[in-house]
């Protein structure tokens, strides 16, 4: 796991597209956040790592600040090939 970098944006974007859309629907607050994460999460203060197998994006996470000073977290997924792996227990 890493802090997200400009160039996981479009792996940012594939993986939520894929469990979102097999799952719900890809709302306008969905390709908001998802065709911009920089400005949508992290410019207000939030983070997202990016989590690799095999130097492959494997999974994400979002932490959306919250006004009491927490995080929700967010835009959590991992490939449905690379499902079982450890990537959720990789240190960050």
């Amino acid at each position: 796991m890493r802090p997200f970098e400009p160039q996981d944006a479009t792996a940012f974007r594939e993986l939520n597209e894929a469990w979102i859309a097999k799952l719900f629907v890809i709302e306008p607050k969905d390709r908001l956040t998802l065709d911009d994460p920089q400005g949508q999460i992290l410019a207000p203060g939030g983070h997202i790592l990016m989590g690799f197998l095999d130097d492959h994006p494997a999974g994400c996470v979002a932490l959306f600040p919250r006004h009491s000073g927490s995080y929700e977290l967010g835009k959590m997924c991992v490939a449905e090939a690379c499902r079982g792996q450890g990537l959720g227990r990789q240190g960050g």
